[in-house]
């Protein structure tokens, strides 16, 4: 007499970080029976049913935080080195830009675009008193674990949109790895502003970070 059996199984699936996160469902249905896939004997009888399913269920969380140091919040543009020298008589920069560090822990894919307050085609603006306004361009460096359509993440120019969002790959879990936000006004863009010497550019840029695709 069989009073109990039992199933093991090895699920096949993807490595989870490549996954994207929520519920994946799926079943398996077997024949109970002579001939089938569970065969007890012909003299077996009294069964139950003629078919046994399995429902899997799989439940992908991943864990996703990005951590900025304390006034991260705003970000002022420099050239290298300051204004001192220019100040002092010296050349006029040829490039304002700032770089914001960041701690990155994600087990997963994720999406990252911008949003501006003020918009120069494609990029984000910033605008003086007079309404002069010149294009930031807006960029992020991920670490090495990450990458975007096979490449590793330098320097790479972010969309304004979420339609226009990119999507990163992991290529293994990282856990508490820098990364950077880069800000610049280009070497087109610097002469105007400095013939508005002494007045104050000002504008609000979103990045955001979705882990919910």
């Amino acid at each position: 007499m069989v009073q109990d059996t039992s199933v093991a199984y090895n699920l096949d699936v993807p490595p989870p970080y490549r996954l994207r996160a929520g519920t994946y469902r799926g079943s398996l249905t077997y024949t109970i029976g002579p001939g089938g896939d569970f065969d007890f004997g012909n003299d077996v009888s009294q069964l139950s049913g003629d078919t046994l399913t399995v429902n899997f269920v799989l439940d992908v969380r991943h864990a996703f935080l990005f951590e900025f140091p304390p006034g991260s919040d705003r970000a002022v543009l420099e050239p290298k080195g300051g204004w001192s020298a220019w100040l002092a008589g010296g050349k006029a920069p040829t490039r304002l830009y700032r770089d914001l560090p960041f701690r990155l822990w994600s087990t997963g894919p994720f999406k990252v675009y911008k949003l501006c307050q003020h918009t120069a085609d494609v990029r984000c603006g910033i605008v003086n008193d007079n309404a002069h306004q010149v294009p930031v361009e807006v960029a992020l460096s991920l670490p090495g674990g990450i990458q975007y359509q096979g490449r590793p993440v330098e320097h790479l120019p972010l969309p304004t949109g979420r339609a226009a969002a990119l999507q990163f790959e992991s290529l293994m879990p990282t856990l508490n790895r820098p990364g950077q936000l880069h800000f610049a006004v280009g070497r087109a863009d610097v002469p105007s502003m400095l013939a508005h010497a002494g007045s104050t550019y000002t504008g609000q840029v979103t990045v955001v970070f979705d882990a919910e695709l």
